[in-house]
Order: C-alpha cells, then sequence, then structure tokens
C-alpha cells in the first residue's frame, strides 16, 4: 500500500527479493511487522488505555505512537512540507496514516483496495478517485484462514507462509485480523498479473496448496470460493446447519 511495484518484475512474474524488501522498508522507516489498533471513548478512559498499551510494550524496542484527532492535524502539516521539499517515501506513508485513519472511523476510502493493483501493469489506473479491481483487470486471490491466538500456533502459522511463498517464488504478505481475544482472521493477497498466464497460473497453484496443506495443520478458512466450497464439500457438509443461510452459497459448475 506504499510502494509501487516494479514494472520488470510485473512483466517478468518475479518476486521481490529480501534485499528489496529491506530496503524499501528503510525507505519508509517501517519494521517488518506493524501492529495497528484503534481506541474509541472518552478521554480519560482512552488516556488510561494509552497508558496500559505503553506499559505492555515496554519491552519491545520499536518505535510506537498515538495518531489522533489532535496530532493529525500536526503530521498533516508535515507530509505538505515533505512533499513540497520533494521527499515522497515519508510523506506517502502519513498520507496513507491519514486515509487507514478515516476508515477507521467508519469513512470508506481507497487506502486497502488499491493493493488489489498492485501487479496490474497499467499502473495509472490506481489514481483513479473509483477504483474497480474487476473492471480493470487486476490479479487478486484471497487465502482467509482463522489462527488461534496463541504464540506457537501463530508461529507456526508464519513459519508455514514463508516457506510456502519460497516453494511458489511468491511474496508473503500476511495480516492478522483480531476477532477476539480466542482467534485472528488472517488475510493473505495472492496479487498476480492478470496478463502473464504463467503469473495467474502460479496464484493458482499457490492458493491451492495454502488451502490443502494449511487445513492438515489446521488452518481451515472462514471464506472461500464458490468453487473451493464445492472441493471442500462446504454444501454437502455445512448448509444444513440452521445457522447457515443456503441462499448465499450455490454450487460451483
Amino acid at each position: 500500500m506504499l510502494m509501487d511495484y516494479p514494472m520488470d518484475k510485473i512483466k517478468s512474474g518475479d518476486p521481490l527479493s529480501e534485499a528489496e524488501l529491506v530496503g524499501k522498508a528503510r525507505d519508509f522507516q517501517v519494521t517488518p511487522w506493524i501492529v495497528v489498533g484503534m481506541l474509541y471513548g472518552e478521554k480519560g478512559i482512552v488516556k488510561e488505555c494509552k497508558k496500559t498499551i505503553n506499559n505492555k510494550f515496554k519491552d519491545i524496542k520499536k518505535r510506537r505512537f498515538f495518531y489522533n484527532t489532535t496530532n493529525r492535524k500536526i503530521f498533516n502539516f508535515i507530509r505538505t512540507l515533505l512533499v513540497k521539499c520533494g521527499e515522497k517515501n515519508i510523506s506517502n506513508l502519513l498520507h496513507r496514516m491519514e486515509e487507514a485513519y478515516q476508515v477507521l472511523n467508519g469513512i470508506p476510502g481507497n487506502v486497502a483496495l488499491r493493493l488489489a493493483y498492485w501487479k496490474n501493469e497499467k499502473k495509472e489506473l490506481v489514481n483513479q478517485p473509483q477504483l474497480n479491481p474487476t473492471r480493470d483487470g487486476c490479479g487478486l486471490i484471497w487465502y482467509a484462514p482463522l489462527v488461534e491466538m496463541n504464540p506457537e500456533n501463530v508461529v507456526s502459522y508464519v513459519k508455514f507462509l514463508n516457506e510456502a511463498s519460497k516453494k511458489f517464488n511468491i511474496n508473503s504478505l500476511i495480516t492478522l485480523t483480531t476477532i477476539d481475544d480466542l482467534c485472528f482472521d488472517s488475510t493473505v493477497p495472492i496479487l498476480f498479473n492478470a496478463n502473464n498466464s504463467d503469473d495467474v497460473k502460479k496464484a493458482r497453484d499457490y492458493h491451492e496448496y495454502l488451502l490443502y496443506e494449511g487445513k492438515k495443520l489446521g488452518f481451515f478458512p472462514y471464506r472461500l470460493s464458490v468453487e473451493y466450497q464445492g472441493k471442500f464439500d462446504i454444501q454437502k457438509n455445512c448448509l444444513k446447519l440452521e445457522t447457515i443461510n443456503s441462499h448465499r452459497y450455490k454450487k460451483a459448475g
């Protein structure tokens, strides 16, 4: 969401190298993992929550800050100055922060939707005010399993994703979103160039590998395409439950 995918790698289907990833992270001053959350409530309650968070994270020697209704004006002013000085990376990061802040406040935006255009050869399309990945021929498949929230399970899941990504020569992009204090839902975007048949096949093979091998390890998707609902016998095994709306699920073919 912060950088463009190199055009030569879009055409060749090659992933970003470890050195390129480290270099880009350094340019944008971001760490391999970014933790994002939102505090809602009266000022006194939020103030105490911030103290608790700082206390819990005190042993993690990484940068942390709170972006709020007060200091966002300062950040936006800094971003304006950086743009005038020609500094693109940090100004772009601050712009994405503001967009994410708007989304967390219930105001829709394109901050996450741009991700679908990462490997689209027509890079100018991502600057449209109204994005439509289907219309614009973007290549994106979601792998979205549930992951039990404990250290051993999460480490096992991340290891599985990283090893699978190396196997298929694809960059591993992992998001873990808290549902409650027991479980993460993970969303892994598999991005590909829809105009490159080899890249399309690699993405599909990678997705299928994650589905079947992840299932063996206990990482089962909380959402599936119609095609894979049929392959996993979702209709047969689950739609008999009274809590499932059968009208939302159709047989493939």
